[in-house]
C-alpha cells in the first residue's frame, strides 16, 4: 500500500537548492544556468551556495549570474568540507521549504524538467530521499561542455525507481521530514558522507530511492587543477574508519562479485607482494618469483589506474606525482579496512538485516 504524503496538494512546493563549491570557476556558470533553466517555477526556489574557501573566481561568476536572475539566493563563505557544507544547508532551511535539493557543483543535466520530475516522483511514491543515476564524463577543456548534451540524451518522463539505502548526492532531493528528524551528515567523512547519510535515513524508516533512468553528469575537466590530492589524502585518513564501514555495508547489501573482487584485489594485493618476495628469498623458488613479479605488475597497473582515472590532475610536476601516489596508497589502506569490516558484518549481520528490513520497497507492501 502506498503511503500518503502530507504535502501533495502543492505540485510545486518551495524548495532550497544547495550547491557546495570550492574552486569551480570553470563549470559553475554552466551549473547555475542548468538550474535556472529548469521548468520548476523560480519563485518557488531559493539557491544557497556554501563555498569552502575558493581562491578563484567561482563566487564572482555565481554573483554575476544570480544577481541577473529573479531567483532568491544567498552565498555563505565558510571554511568547510563537503559534509560540513551540507549540514550548513540543512540548518539554513526555512519552515516553508518542503524539500532540500543538493546539487553538486560539477553536476550538469540536459533535462530541464529534472526538478519537476523528482518532486512529482517524491510526492507520488512518498520517497523521502531521492536522487538520479550519475554518469562521470571527462572533458579535456571547459569549451567541450557545450557539445556534451549533443552526445548524451536524457529522457526520464516515466521514472524507473530503485529502492536502496545507499545513494550518492549528484542531484538529490531530501524532504523536510528528514531534516526535522535531526539527521545530519558525518563531518569526519570526506567521501561516502552521502551513502552514510542515506543508510542512517533508512534505519530511521525513511524511504530512499534512485530514479535509474534519469541521469545527471558528473563533469570532470581533466586539465583543471582545483583538486589538491595531498590535502584530500590526509583528510581521507581522518574518516577512514566510518568510510570503510559504510562501504562494507553497501557492498554486502546487494553483493556484487565484481565489486567484492575489486576490493579484495586493491586491499590485499599490497600485502601479498612483499610476502611473495619473502617466500622467494626463503625458498629460492623461480616459480614464486614469477608470481611475485606478476602481482607487482598488477599493483603498478592499479596505481596507474588511480592516477589516471581517479584524479586526472597530474601535471608533470614531481610533487604532484608523489602526492597522488600517497593518495593511492591511502586508498589501499582504506580498502583493507573495508575488507575487515566486511568480515565483521558477515559474522554479525544484525544491522545489515535491519537495512534490508527497513527498506521502503518492503514498507510499501505492508
Amino acid at each position: 500500500m502506498k503511503m500518503m504524503s502530507h504535502f501533495t496538494s502543492d505540485l510545486f512546493p518551495k524548495i532550497l537548492i544547495c550547491i557546495p563549491t570550492l574552486n569551480k570557476e570553470e563549470i559553475i556558470r554552466h551549473v547555475l544556468n542548468n538550474i535556472l533553466s529548469q521548468s520548476y517555477p523560480t519563485e518557488k526556489m531559493r539557491i544557497l551556495i556554501v563555498d569552502g574557501g575558493s581562491n578563484d573566481n567561482t563566487l564572482g561568476i555565481a554573483r554575476e549570474i544570480l544577481s541577473n536572475s529573479n531567483v532568491d539566493y544567498k552565498i555563505i563563505q565558510r571554511r568547510s568540507n563537503i559534509p560540513e557544507a551540507r549540514n550548513i544547508c540543512i540548518e539554513s532551511m526555512r519552515d516553508d521549504e518542503k524539500a532540500l535539493i543538493f546539487w553538486d557543483a560539477d553536476i550538469l543535466t540536459n533535462n530541464n524538467d529534472l526538478l519537476r520530475i523528482m518532486m512529482k516522483t517524491s510526492l507520488e511514491y512518498d520517497i523521502h530521499i531521492l536522487n538520479t543515476s550519475i554518469e562521470t564524463v571527462f572533458l579535456k577543456d571547459p569549451l567541450e561542455i557545450k557539445d556534451l548534451f549533443n552526445i548524451y540524451l536524457n529522457i526520464c518522463d516515466d521514472p524507473e525507481i530503485e529502492y536502496t539505502p545507499f545513494i550518492g548526492m549528484g542531484v538529490t532531493l531530501v524532504r523536510q521530514e528528514v531534516v526535522k528528524s535531526g539527521l545530519r551528515f558525518n563531518e569526519k567523512l570526506y567521501t561516502e558522507e552521502d551513502r552514510d547519510f542515506s543508510m542512517k535515513a533508512v534505519l530511521k524508516r525513511f524511504c530512499v530511492a534512485t530514479i535509474k533512468n534519469c541521469r545527471v553528469y558528473n563533469t570532470k575537466i581533466i586539465k583543471s587543477r582545483y583538486l589538491t590530492p595531498y590535502i584530500k589524502s590526509l583528510n581521507m585518513l581522518i574518516g577512514a574508519k566510518p568510510r570503510a564501514e559504510v562501504v562494507a555495508y553497501s557492498l554486502l547489501y546487494r553483493p556484487s562479485i565484481k565489486d567484492i573482487i575489486k576490493i579484495l584485489y586493491r586491499g590485499l594485493l599490497p600485502l601479498v607482494i612483499p610476502l611473495l618476495f619473502l617466500l622467494t628469498y626463503l625458498f629460492q623458488s623461480p616459480g614464486i618469483l614469477l608470481i611475485s613479479l606478476l602481482f607487482t605488475i598488477l599493483f603498478i597497473d592499479f596505481l596507474y589506474f588511480s592516477l589516471k582515472h581517479r584524479y586526472l590532475v597530474y601535471s608533470g610536476d614531481v610533487r604532484d606525482f608523489l602526492r597522488l601516489l600517497l593518495t593511492s596508497y591511502i586508498w589501499v589502506f582504506i580498502d583493507l579496512l573495508v575488507i575487515i569490516y566486511m568480515l565483521k558484518i558477515f559474522f554479525d549481520r544484525r544491522k545489515l538485516l535491519s537495512l534490508r528490513r527497513e527498506s521502503c520497497h518492503i514498507l510499501k507492501t505492508l
